[in-house]
């Protein structure tokens, strides 16, 4: 969507493809932390998991902001820095999806009934 060359009309479906990935990526990954966590200690690993989600939200607009902030006040305009920003998020996930197998799945046995 930076370049002449892309149409206009081209970057809201691609975003909306890629806002639908991060959404089914999102609650799978909420999903797997508490299907692994031990039940009395779920609300600790929740609160983790919000701790998580809003530091990387917070450092990640930070850090961009200040790459495209760079990018204008060198004269060189938006669309370098916003380039740099969308390649730093381009490899932090190729990060993720490489550091993704280790997780392993870890057999849960039934909860116990609880004896009246």
């Amino acid at each position: 969507g930076l370049l002449p060359e892309v149409p206009a009309w081209i970057v809201v479906p691609t975003f909306a493809f890629a806002g639908l990935g991060m959404g089914l990526a999102y609650s799978q990954f909420a999903i797997i932390v508490l299907r692994d966590a031990p039940r009395d200690s779920q609300g600790a690993v929740t609160a983790a998991v919000s701790l998580s989600d809003t530091l990387g939200t917070a450092l990640g607009t930070g850090i961009a902001g200040a790459i495209v902030a760079a990018s204008v006040r060198s004269g060189a305009g938006a669309g370098p820095g916003l380039g740099a920003t969308i390649a730093m998020g381009v490899g932090i996930a190729v990060l993720g999806f490489l550091l993704a197998p280790r997780l392993h799945h870890r057999a849960v046995s039934p909860a116990e009934p609880v004896a009246a």
